[in-house]
C-alpha cells in the first residue's frame, strides 16, 4: 500500500488522536475458536516466544515446508526459536478468526515483503523483540505494529541524527540522559508502525515524517512530508505490554475500539505441544 493510497483511505474521515494508554489484560481460559472482529475493532495480542526445546521441535514440525526451511536458515538458535513460535502463534490466531485450521493458511507477500492472506479482508501485522511478540488484527484497514525491548544503544545519538526528523532530533536532545533510551524506542516504534501500516517500509525515509514521543505529550503523527492534514488522518497508539518494552500501533482513520490481551503458551498452543490431549 503506497502513501498516496493511504491518503485516499484516511482522508475520508478525520481522526481523534489516541491519547489514552492501551491496557493489556490477561486472557482468561483457553484461546477459543470463532473469535469475532467488528469493522471498528482492533485486537492486539502479546505473548512470550522463548519456549522449551521440545515445544519448539513440536511447533516446527507443524509449519509448512517453506517456513521450516526459512527457520533452518537462521544462524542462531535464539532467532530460529522466536521465528518458529511467532509464526505458529500468528497462524493459530488467524485460524481462530477465520475458522480455518492453522496448517491450511498460506501467506503471500507484497512487493515490500509484508505478509497477507489472499482473498481475506482480515488485516494483520506482527512484531517481536527480546523474546516477546505483538500481533495486531483489524478488518478492512491495513495497520502496522512495532515492539522493542528498551536497552542501551551506544550510538543512539548518531541514529537520531541519521533517521529522525529535525523536530524529533531537537526534542530528543532536550531530554536528560536518563530518559533518552525509552524516548528513542518510543519514537522508533511509532515511526516503524506507521511505515508498516503503509506497506512501504524503509523505502519511505524515516526523516520525512514526524511523530511525538516526549513524556506526557499527546500521541500523534504530526507531519508527513509537510502534509499536516494527511498526518492528522491517522490513529497512533502507545503500547507498553510489560515493564521494559515499548511499542506502537498505527492505522488510518479514527474511532477505533482496541482490545489488548496477553497470552500464555498453554492458552494458544494447546494440542500443538507434547503431552497435550
Amino acid at each position: 500500500m503506497r502513501i498516496a493510497d493511504c491518503i485516499g483511505i484516511a482522508g475520508r474521515r478525520r481522526l481523534a488522536y489516541a491519547d489514552h494508554p492501551v491496557t493489556f489484560t490477561p486472557l482468561v481460559g483457553p484461546l477459543s475458536a470463532g473469535l469475532k472482529l467488528d469493522e471498528s475493532d482492533i485486537h492486539i495480542w502479546y505473548a512470550q516466544l522463548d519456549l522449551a526445546p521440545e515445544c519448539v521441535v513440536a511447533l516446527t514440525s507443524r509449519l509448512p515446508e517453506d517456513e521450516q526451511n526459512r527457520a533452518h536458515r537462521f544462524s542462531f538458535d535464539r532467532d530460529r526459536v522466536r521465528f518458529v513460535v511467532c509464526r505458529q502463534l500468528l497462524r493459530v490466531l488467524l485460524g481462530r478468526y477465520l475458522g480455518v485450521p492453522a496448517a491450511e493458511l498460506r501467506f503471500r507477500f507484497s512487493g515490500k515483503g509484508k505478509p497477507y492472506l489472499p482473498g481475506q479482508e482480515l488485516h494483520f501485522n506482527l512484531a517481536h523483540s527480546g523474546g516477546a511478540a505483538l500481533i495486531a488484527l483489524a478488518r478492512l484497514q491495513p495497520l502496522g505494529i512495532d515492539l522493542e525491548q528498551i536497552r542501551l544503544i551506544p550510538d543512539a545519538d548518531s541514529l537520531v541524527e541519521r533517521f529522525f526528523s529535525q523536530a524529533e532530533r531537537l526534542a530528543f536532545q532536550s531530554l536528560p540522559e536518563t530518559l533518552k533510551m525509552k524516548a528513542f524506542f518510543t519514537c522508533w516504534t511509532r515511526k516503524e508502525a506507521f511505515l508498516k501500516a503503509t506497506g512501504e517500509g524503509l523505502s519511505f525515509p524515516l526523516s520525512d515524517f514526524t511523530v511525538t514521543f516526549l513524556p506526557d505529550e499527546p500521541v500523534r503523527i504530526s507531519n508527513v512530508r509537510s502534509a499536516a492534514d494527511f498526518a492528522s488522518s491517522w490513529s497512533l497508539y502507545h503500547l507498553e505490554p510489560e515493564e521494559g518494552f515499548v511499542g506502537a500501533l498505527a492505522i488510518p482513520g479514527n474511532q477505533w475500539h482496541l482490545t489488548a490481551r496477553t497470552l500464555s503458551v498453554e492458552q494458544w498452543a494447546g494440542e500443538l505441544l507434547p503431552g497435550s490431549r
